[in-house]
């Protein structure tokens, strides 16, 4: 979008919306954060930064999302993104549950991690979706973090619930490549047989946990 000035086509497009901002839907809480180097609004002292913190703070819902361009977190040809680490932290502090991000075109799901990138039961879920039809790219390096990849056209679904997300990726062959629930704050682990297809048995999963309230898995 920055590469006209201003990003102008964007801005006008929605109407001048701002670049930050947050609403609740679906009983989870969005935030949209523009971390672009162009606008420059990643550091502690500026705006964008102390409007996320207090956002966070007063924050009620305990399903929480937060969406940019560029993933902090890539095994793509544009790599991670450093300037971003001071607010992956944070989101990371106020107990984020999932990052969603483009840029690289390719899809990855990255295990939850911490404020510091390392795997963490409880950290944020990363994913990085930029398979849209631009064109694609392949790897660059591999991560023992990333739990999975393609680099096939497709789109990702995300189902919210006041609870968990149901996600899936699927190929422009309707083929499901990656899928999974997230139930948060589960302390359990269940395994769910049965004649079910994987998904039944990931959405039955999600429906046990919910039971016992405020639970999570992936």
């Amino acid at each position: 979008e920055y590469l006209t000035t201003g990003a102008a086509g964007y801005f006008n497009y929605w109407d001048n919306i701002p670049h930050y901002y947050s609403y609740n839907t679906g009983g989870w809480h969005f935030i949209s954060l523009d971390l672009t180097e162009s606008y420059n609004q990643v550091a502690p002292t500026t705006a964008q930064y102390q409007l996320l913190a207090n956002d966070l703070r007063s924050n009620t819902l305990p399903c929480v999302a937060a969406y940019f361009h560029h993933p902090r977190y890539s095994i793509g040809p544009q790599g991670d993104t450093a300037r971003e680490a001071q607010v992956w932290s944070l989101l990371a502090q106020y107990g984020v549950d999932v990052v969603l991000t483009g840029h690289d075109h390719s899809y990855q799901r990255w295990v939850p991690l911490d404020g510091s990138g390392n795997p963490a039961a409880q950290g944020i879920t990363e994913f990085a979706v930029g398979t849209g039809g631009y064109g694609t790219q392949g790897f660059v390096r591999t991560d023992t973090r990333v739990a999975a990849t393609s680099t096939e056209y497709g789109a990702w679904y995300g189902d919210l619930y006041a609870d968990r997300l149901e996600y899936r990726y699927v190929n422009l062959a309707n083929q499901v490549l990656d899928e999974g629930v997230d139930v948060f704050e589960a302390k359990v682990a269940i395994v769910v047989g049965g004649m079910a297809s994987t998904r039944q048995a990931k959405q039955r999963l999600g429906r046990i946990l919910r039971r016992s309230g405020g639970q999570r898995a992936t």
